[in-house]
């Protein structure tokens, strides 16, 4: 979130295969200071941890094949109402 106060339009930062990892963190920071509420919702969480995964197959296999269209959706619907009832998007 923008360090100035005020509403701020949202950019939702979508993960790739290996989770909400320090360079998605840091693309949200980028954002930040560019003044967006920049958010990045771990889609994976509730199906695995994948930070603890080297393996790209396993990955896919015990993680993001498991992640149902239907989750990501209201995740991401999620995502941002959580930024609109902050008052700061």
């Amino acid at each position: 979130m923008p360090a100035r106060p005020g509403r701020h339009p949202v950019v939702l930062v979508v993960q790739e295969i290996f989770g909400v990892h320090e360079h998605i963190r840091d693309v949200c920071r980028r954002l930040a200071k560019l003044g967006y509420f920049a958010i990045a919702p771990d889609l994976y969480g509730r199906q695995g941890d994948v930070s603890t995964m080297s393996d790209i197959p396993e990955i896919f296999s015990r993680v993001v094949l498991q992640v149902p269209d239907a989750q990501v959706c209201t995740d991401l619907d999620a995502a941002i109402a959580f930024a609109r009832d902050s008052g700061h998007a």
